[in-house]
């Protein structure tokens, strides 16, 4: 099984600002179905702060949300499993009410987890380090990071795009090098 993680959406950002939710969107039809569909993926953890504001959203936004992302998603099999956020509950002591569980809980398909949660990814995910790659244009500071890390004895190899597509073939070649730091 595949699955897509994806975080800080913030459905209603910059107080619902209709240009916000067409940006969104417009990743959502041009690069976020179509990538999910490209590689047989049919569930979604989305790890929080789904929606921006955490107390009260737009009935413009609500009705989006529904009928574009959660309606597509049926339509087309996705399932989502969403981690409460900061931003998706009114409260910051607990997350007992949360506007996701008070939205969406009668849809299908769409789990929500309010409270920490263990889920066994045995055999889902392979954890033989972490991959940190960049392209061309920052590369004044990232070669400063490489500096610090290696001053500071952290254990990393600088990788080329060759390297990097052999350690992560699914990866889409935008980017130019990167370092990888090896699970010890």
């Amino acid at each position: 099984m595949k699955i897509a993680v994806i975080g800080d959406l913030h459905w209603g950002a910059r107080n619902d600002n209709q240009e916000f939710l067409n940006y969104f969107q417009r990743f959502f039809d041009n690069v976020f179905f179509p990538e999910l569909e490209e590689r047989g993926i049919s569930n979604v953890l989305q790890v929080g702060d789904f929606v921006d504001r955490r107390k009260f959203i737009s009935f413009v936004t609500l009705n989006h949300v529904r009928e574009k992302i959660f309606g597509e998603s049926h339509k087309r099999g996705i399932t989502w499993d969403i981690l409460v956020g900061n931003h998706d509950t009114p409260y910051k002591n607990t997350n007992a009410i949360n506007s996701l569980q008070e939205l969406f809980s009668q849809y299908k398909g769409i789990s929500f987890y309010p409270d920490p949660t263990e889920i066994n990814l045995d055999g889902l995910v392979e954890n033989k380090g972490i991959l940190y790659i960049w392209n061309d244009k920052d590369l004044k500071s990232r070669e400063l990071e490489i500096k610090v890390r290696d001053e500071l004895g952290v254990k990393q190899q600088l990788v080329n795009k060759s390297e990097i597509h052999d350690l992560e073939p699914n990866i889409k070649p935008f980017y130019h090098a990167g370092v990888y730091y090896p699970y010890s």
